[in-house]
């Protein structure tokens, strides 16, 4: 989700040269620097990330940095918040030496479902932050302290969201501006403009996210994601003929995960429909419910997209193609809450019971499925005040999870039951 203009650029009000993200960062540091940077960089590809820690201490360092301590700073910012094995509220880190980078991911996976203990071998004096602040205190701020500063801030949105000392918004609104002081003084890479590009997105700079992202595809132009991301703040913008253009591009170079191939499809259709063109929009998703049969989603976008534009038969076809796709390949049941769901919001009740009626025949033999049909039904039935019918329908709701010992369910219509006086 994911270059006409080359590196030229604007952001803001201002326009500026981007210097090349694909070159060396550290060439302008001093040869000092730029060993340890090196002795680190070998360390981290061997999976030895203490080491690689270690590589950028003062002693790996053979000379009085002042001012250019920078460069370290944000490559240990780096360090850190990349290959830490254990964090404590990403203010103090713990980092060790493993065989592998698959070895680091299993230890964290593990410290989190409990197969290992949590680490408090913490080295205080970790905090990005603190080494950031007390940087700026003696020599002020510089294009490597804004993007040690970016980084982290970043890093910490992406993991802890709201759940951290400062709400993830605001968290977002300083990376964003941190990429971006670091760019216009030309150290950045192309992992830096892509958050950087990420940042803007979510913070709503859609100019600045397009035109970034816009330098993005031109660097790595078979990056799906990327092209995604364009169109997104593209569409934002409100140039949706462009914005088709770019969703194209999604699709032709296609993300790994089918999830995300499947949202170029319905990113695709939504430039199609915003700029006018229902048929191509309709005809976009049809391609996608072709390309992604195990995909429910994909028919009840096509759905949702057939209702909006009158075409209420073909949508209600749809609608229960997403049931049956997430019934016949998961027996899964969320979808008849979503197409009723759907259908509720529209002030379609009659709909509501007839994709019902449908869907109860299908699923008639899996009691936990029926059961959930059941019930959704009632509820609608107590929308509607209609108390007899929501009762009958919770009897046989009822009747079917006993069959299957679906406790969970049947301790949820108890819930409900006596949240609406039944």
């Amino acid at each position: 989700m994911k270059k006409c203009l080359a590196v030229l650029v604007c952001i803001l009000a201002g326009t500026f040269l981007f210097a090349s993200p694909d070159g060396n960062m550290y060439e302008k540091a001093p040869e000092s620097v730029q060993r340890a940077v090196e002795k680190c960089d070998a360390y981290i590809k061997d999976a030895k990330y203490a080491s690689a820690l270690s590589a950028l201490s003062a002693a790996d360092v053979e000379e009085d940095l002042g001012k250019d301590t920078d460069y370290l700073i944000y490559k240990r910012t780096e360090v850190l918040t990349t290959w830490f094995c254990f964090s404590m509220m990403h203010t103090m880190f713990d980092i060790k030496d493993f065989n592998s980078e698959e070895e680091l991911y299993q230890f964290r996976h593990d410290i989190s479902y409990g197969a290992n203990d949590m680490s408090f071998n913490m080295r205080f004096g970790s905090n990005p932050e603190d080494a950031i602040n007390e940087y700026v205190e003696q020599y002020g701020e510089t294009p490597r302290i804004n993007l040690a500063r970016a980084q982290y801030y970043y890093d910490v949105a992406q993991r802890y969201g709201n759940q951290w000392l400062k709400p993830q918004g605001e968290l977002l609104q300083l990376a964003f501006e941190n990429y971006k002081l670091a760019i216009e003084g030309g150290f950045y890479d192309i992992p830096a403009l892509s958050k950087f590009s990420e940042s803007a997105l979510f913070t709503r700079h859609f100019q600045e996210s397009h035109d970034a992202y816009l330098e993005l595809v031109e660097y790595v132009p078979d990056h799906g994601g990327y092209w995604y991301n364009l169109t997104s703040s593209t569409m934002y913008l409100g140039n949706y003929a462009e914005a088709v253009e770019y969703a194209k591009n999604a699709i032709k170079y296609p993300e790994e995960n089918e999830g995300y191939q499947l949202d170029a499809y319905v990113i695709l259709s939504d430039a199609y429909e915003y700029s006018g063109d229902v048929s191509n929009a309709i005809e976009t998703l049809k391609d996608a419910v072709k390309k992604f049969p195990k995909q429910p989603y994909a028919p009840m976008t096509l759905g949702q997209l057939y209702y909006h534009n009158g075409k209420v038969k073909e949508a209600l076809d749809a609608f229960y193609d997403c049931i049956s796709c997430g019934f016949m390949n998961y027996e899964s049941s969320s979808e008849i809450f979503d197409v009723v769901s759907f259908l509720f919001s529209v002030g379609d009740i009659t709909n509501c019971y007839s994709i019902l009626d449908r869907t109860e025949k299908l699923v008639e033999k899996n009691n936990t499925v029926l059961g959930m049909a059941y019930y959704i039904r009632a509820q609608v039935n107590v929308i509607e005040n209609r108390t007899d019918d929501a009762k009958s329908n919770l009897s046989k709701a009822e009747k079917c999870f006993k069959k299957d010992n679906a406790e969970d369910a049947l301790f949820e219509i108890n819930a409900f039951k006596e949240s609406v006086g039944l």
